[in-house]
């Protein structure tokens, strides 16, 4: 009896391991992961996998977050960041005859103009409802694994949409000037609106709104102008990542969730938010990403 209630486990184990090899959220690993996974299928197989829920924007901003910690979790959060930009600017290209393959190559090599596309399509998607509805139909009912796998899709949309237009930029203004930089202002002047816009959050709101404020930056709706530049930067982007990871697991190792939401917080608005330049953002990110790491769990 013994024995084949063992048999009958493994033999589950080994069904469930390949369905996740097959169709799950670590598709993209291998299949002895997979089929360790396996081995757990009693909790694997009745847990639940979030899901982007596109109803409306509210809905579809909390819903990602679900979905991008869960890509954290699954080691496909960067993928995910690429196939959602990557669908930020084919619904954006689609509906701008001047975008041309040169911008989309610059976007890939992450030259400044790809910058300026970038920032142009998270522009467009938050700014036109009709274009916001596509992207939140499109990204419906998937989860994060889903949303990896849609990369090549999206990129092949692309290329079919560009191939038939000007090899070279049509335009040499891609943004939409109000998120220009204004060339009337000093630099210490931009400075002042930065940290300005910074401070919007008071100190006595961080604490008792730490629950309703995002943690982290939504590349669907940038809400700063450090927002806007971490999402049209790769490397910003990927350094957004790591600090939610590493936040995550100092949150894991707390008893007090809610001083790291409110430093979380502050952090955001006093730092990350006063920075109006990638090099400012970079040695903001760097600093910290140590600091809650140091705050992890310690083997």
């Amino acid at each position: 009896m013994k024995k084949a209630l063992i048999t009958g486990y493994i033999g589950i184990a080994l069904i469930a391991g390949t369905y996740s090899y097959i169709f799950g959220e670590t598709r993209h690993k291998s299949f002895i992961y997979n089929f360790g996974h396996g081995i757990t299928w009693p909790v694997s197989m009745f847990g639940s996998t979030p899901e982007i829920d596109g109803d409306n924007p509210n809905a579809f901003n909390a819903s990602y977050e679900d979905v991008f910690r869960s890509s954290t979790k699954y080691g496909l959060s960067q993928g995910v960041e690429i196939s959602t930009k990557s669908l930020q600017f084919y619904l954006y290209a689609k509906g701008n005859t001047s975008v041309t393959q040169a911008d989309y190559d610059a976007l890939l090599s992450d030259q400044s103009r790809g910058a300026d596309v970038m920032l142009a399509a998270v522009a467009a998607v938050n700014s036109n409802p009709e274009i916001q509805k596509q992207f939140m139909e499109y990204l419906d009912g998937m989860s994060a694994a889903d949303i990896f796998d849609e990369r090549e899709d999206i990129e092949e949309d692309i290329a079919n949409l560009l191939k038939d237009r000007p090899i070279a930029a049509v335009s040499t203004q891609i943004l939409p000037e109000e998120t220009l930089e204004p060339s009337e202002l000093t630099a210490d002047e931009v400075v002042a609106a930065a940290a300005k816009e910074a401070k919007a959050i008071s100190d006595s709101d961080l604490a008792a709104r730490s629950a309703e404020i995002p943690l982290f930056v939504d590349c669907v709706t940038p809400s700063s102008k450090a927002e806007r530049i971490i999402c049209s930067d790769s490397p910003l982007s990927s350094a957004e990542s790591e600090v939610k990871g590493a936040y995550f697991d100092a949150q894991a190792c707390t008893d007090d969730t809610t001083l790291l939401n409110t430093e979380q917080l502050a952090w955001n608005r006093d730092t990350r938010d006063a920075c109006v330049d990638k090099a400012c953002l970079h040695d903001a990110y760097d600093k910290r990403i140590q600091k809650l790491k140091s705050a992890g769990c310690r083997q």
